[in-house]
């Protein structure tokens, strides 16, 4: 059984778009991510997108639902399988997302379909019947002539023969528009389809069709031609781009091995001393026992030295350690001399007495 009953008593932001990151905040909000069982906003499950930060805080991504205000619905678990329902105070709601001109989006908007319709326009009179075929040779072109002229009259009569096609100047699109106004795309489709298997059976009409349009297919070869060299180049320079930018990648990455190599010797530097400050911090009193000696000799507290002497061999007499075993012999060399002044003032044995009776 839960110790605590669960709440929300805040969430941030309180309203957002789908998509919106939103911090719930309350108590006893479980102890890890295990703990979070089903997470609803407005209705949509959030679990696959709730991200547990502490007992006090739980930040998930709310999604496409309807517009408006929602509960929030949080269940959580514990490790016994027990579940329980958090107690919810605020709600969330859900805004339309709103995309302007300039900014970034990776959802396509939904497309307008009167965009593609197709406009049925109503046919001139003069177009009524009357579609030119291009595949006519020279000797059939005064009757095509008399043909799109009557088809392009309407364009023509505005100062512009750019839909005539022995015009030097011919626009496909203005020919599409004086003739073909009231054909929807299907049947345009049909025609070009017609078109090209009549010119694959009678290679004869394809000739003639482009007897009086060379200039205009050289021109388009030649601009083809000057799109490829362009097309070149580009991809050139794109290769020398990216032959720079492996290069530099090269550079940064060795870079970034030699700052990271450099790194981790400070640290093993670092890491060094400061466990020798750490050893040197625990043995002080081994470093300072040749002064305490020395103080307790010339002061004549042989006894606060020797206990000092018997406190440090108990604990550093047996040390390998290179630095503390010079400064044991150095401790060592202090003991010799508080040896040698306790001798002489302690009265002789009477073996020391019968000793030099002999001497003498």
């Amino acid at each position: 059984i839960f110790q605590s009953s669960p709440d929300i008593n805040g969430i941030s932001p309180r309203s957002g778009p789908p998509g919106t990151a939103v911090t719930i905040r309350g108590t006893y909000l479980g102890s890890s991510q295990d703990s979070i069982v089903a997470l609803y906003i407005c209705g949509f499950d959030c679990t696959l997108w709730a991200e547990w930060k502490s007992s006090k805080k739980i930040v998930a991504i709310s999604g496409q639902t309807r517009l408006g205000p929602g509960a929030i619905v949080l269940v959580l678990g514990n490790e016994k399988g027990e579940r329980v329902k958090c107690n919810c105070l605020v709600e969330f709601t859900v805004e339309a997302l709103s995309v302007g001109l300039c900014d970034e989006w990776s959802v396509w908007p939904e497309t307008d379909k009167s965009l593609f319709e197709t406009q049925e326009l109503k046919p001139s009179s003069t177009s009524a019947g009357s579609v030119v075929d291009p595949r006519r040779d020279r000797s059939a072109s005064e009757s095509a002539a008399a043909v799109a002229g009557s088809a392009s009259s309407s364009v023509s009569a505005a100062g512009d023969p750019s839909a005539d096609l022995l015009s030097a100047d011919f626009d496909p699109v203005k020919f599409l528009l004086a003739n073909y106004q009231g054909k929807s795309a299907p049947d345009l489709d049909r025609e070009v389809r017609s078109l090209r298997t009549s010119v694959s059976a009678d290679p004869a009409q394809a000739v003639g069709f482009l007897k009086p349009h060379l200039n205009d297919v050289f021109k388009g070869l030649d601009e083809l031609d000057s799109l490829r060299r362009v097309a070149e180049q580009e991809q050139s320079q794109l290769q020398s781009h990216c032959l720079d930018t492996q290069r530099l990648l090269r550079d940064c990455n060795r870079i970034a091995g030699e700052l990271f190599q450099a790194a981790l010797n400070r640290k093993d530097h670092t890491d060094t001393l400061r466990n020798a400050i750490h050893v040197m911090e625990k043995s002080r009193g081994l470093f300072n026992l040749p002064g305490v000696l020395d103080a307790h000799m010339r002061a004549g507290n042989h006894k606060l030295a020797i206990d000092e002497y018997l406190r440090g061999k108990a604990r550093y007499g047996s040390t390998r350690v290179p630095t503390f075993l010079r400064v044991w012999e150095q401790v060592e060399s202090r003991a010799t001399v508080l040896r040698r002044q306790l001798n002489r003032l302690m009265p002789p044995t009477p073996q020391q007495q019968q000793q030099q009776q002999l001497d003498d």
